[in-house]
């Protein structure tokens, strides 16, 4: 993994599993990461990166949901990469 994945892979997996973070709060470290030209590609083998983990359900619920935002299968108004 290269720093730039290492660091977003780490904040969300910091934000998912030690901080119990919401949908909401995860949703904005991917706005985060649009914000500073990640690609979606890249956001989106973060997420399957830590579906890896030894997660509970609702974790790993909530990274599918995050998924489903970074392939824009969700409302026009989540949607952050076009």
């Amino acid at each position: 993994m290269n720093t730039e994945f290492e660091t977003w892979y780490e904040q969300i997996k910091t934000g998912l599993i030690q901080k119990d973070a919401s949908f909401e709060e995860l949703y904005q470290i991917l706005v985060q990461m649009k914000n500073e030209e990640i690609k979606r590609e890249t956001a989106y083998n973060i997420l399957i990166e830590l579906r890896k983990l030894n997660l509970i359900d609702a974790q790993d619920d909530l990274l599918v949901d995050l998924m489903d935002v970074v392939e824009n299968f969700c409302s026009p108004r989540l949607r952050i990469w076009e």
